[in-house]
């Protein structure tokens, strides 16, 4: 009778213990071409080479897809949390755990390739027009809050995806619009227009910044270092190189 409690309890117990979770959590938002999900599967040049850090640590978690909004408060508040592609700026620099770059970050300001009326020479040249950007955490979105845009006068936000920006720059419900080389080019192919049509006309930032692969400040520095590692790694061997040719040619 005792051994059978004893099988009973241990049954019980067992039951109650959870399954391993993967050791950190993975976010990042729909963000091409660094990070999205392409056939209900993680894409992108950031993506790509996440794997293959990963793959070098034996590590598998799931990537989390979500609104860049909510990805950037779970990085915030929770432990063991990467994010990625998100800009080291000067605000965000003791906020996380930086762990290696992505690219370098240059945002501009495009227009039309048809709208010769607008000739930007500085920052105050472009306050006298309609703006467009996306989410409030989004780092392009920070810069011209900082550099004195204000929302619902000279700045348009907007929570899904870049193409819905093109759209309104073609639609004249915008002026300018806040993007990288890279996402401009990325949206320009998935609305369908040719990328002439944009002009980057005005550097907004960028200059010394890059997109990151980040830890939570809660995440253990030894695990930050073994991730950083395996990123020296991947430039060392090639495969850095590799994607980047891939995706930029």
């Amino acid at each position: 009778m005792a051994n059978l409690r004893r099988l009973l309890l241990l049954g019980f117990l067992a039951l109650a213990v959870p399954a391993q979770a993967a050791a950190f959590r993975v976010v990042t938002e729909e963000w091409a071409p660094y990070n999205f999900q392409q056939d209900g599967q993680p894409a992108g040049f950031s993506v790509e080479l996440l794997q293959a850090a990963l793959k070098l640590l034996g590590e598998h978690p799931r990537i989390e897809f979500m609104p860049w909004n909510r990805a950037y408060k779970t990085a915030l508040e929770q432990p063991d949390v990467l994010i990625f592609s998100i800009a080291c700026t000067r605000e965000r620099e003791q906020l996380f755990k930086w762990v290696a770059p992505v690219l370098p970050r240059k945002m501009y300001l495009y227009r039309l390739a048809s709208r010769q009326d607008i000739d930007l020479q500085s920052i105050e040249d472009a306050k006298r027009w309609q703006v467009g950007s996306n989410a409030e955490q989004d780092a392009s979105t920070r810069d011209l809050l900082r550099l004195g845009f204000v929302q619902g006068k000279n700045l348009q936000l907007i929570t899904g995806k870049d193409v819905q920006n093109l759209h309104k720059l073609q639609l004249g419900r915008i002026d300018l619009l806040a993007s990288s080389q890279l996402q401009m080019a990325a949206a320009a192919r998935e609305a369908g227009y040719p990328l002439m049509d944009f002009v980057p006309t005005l550097l907004l930032s960028g200059e010394g910044e890059d997109y990151y692969f980040a830890f939570s400040l809660g995440t253990p520095d030894s695990r930050v270092a073994a991730l950083r590692e395996a990123f020296e790694r991947l430039h060392a061997n090639g495969t850095y190189a590799a994607l980047l040719e891939k995706y930029t040619r």
